[in-house]
């Protein structure tokens, strides 16, 4: 899972995409008690109304990107899954009352300033803002135009309203 967060000593995590799952690829949800985060077979997976063994049976609670960050945000008083459109530049936040549910839809909260390209690597740090989450940086990468892989990290400024 790329979103992940620990509630009451259990990892929460959301896997976002699989092969071949088109551009906005379903998001699920697993967790595991937290000493037993290494084992395959302790995880358990949402399936819309209760924690299955059988990852089958995951339910997509929303859909988003491969790269997602997953916060509990003060200030909306609501989960919060951001990252990137797919191929896009714009970053969105969702908000949920719950980890598991229901997702509102997504909202754009910048356009990330990438030249060339799409900014697929965004992250929230909300350990950078204030305690009640008014205030997020988020990161992302673009091209510094030095050799094949060259890049430099940009930290964007959002207020909430």
């Amino acid at each position: 899972g790329t979103g992940a967060t620990v509630v009451d000593g259990d990892v929460y995590a959301f896997g976002c995409g699989a092969k071949d799952q088109g551009l906005a690829p379903p998001c699920r949800l697993a967790r595991v008690a937290l000493e037993s985060v290494t084992d395959r077979s302790a995880w358990r997976f949402f399936d819309g109304s209760d924690w299955s063994a059988d990852q089958s049976r995951a339910a997509v609670l929303f859909t988003g990107a491969p790269t997602v960050t997953l916060f509990f945000n003060r200030h909306l008083d609501a989960w919060s899954a951001v990252y990137t459109l797919p191929l896009s530049n714009d970053v969105v936040l969702r908000t949920a009352p719950k980890l598991t549910g229901p997702w509102g839809a997504p909202r754009k909260l910048f356009t990330a300033n990438k030249p060339e390209g799409s900014a697929y690597d965004v992250n929230v740090h909300p350990e950078l803002g204030p305690d009640d989450g008014k205030l997020l940086f988020a990161t992302f990468s673009r091209s510094n135009g030095v050799g094949w892989f060259g890049s430099e990290f940009v930290l964007e400024r959002v207020e909430l309203p």
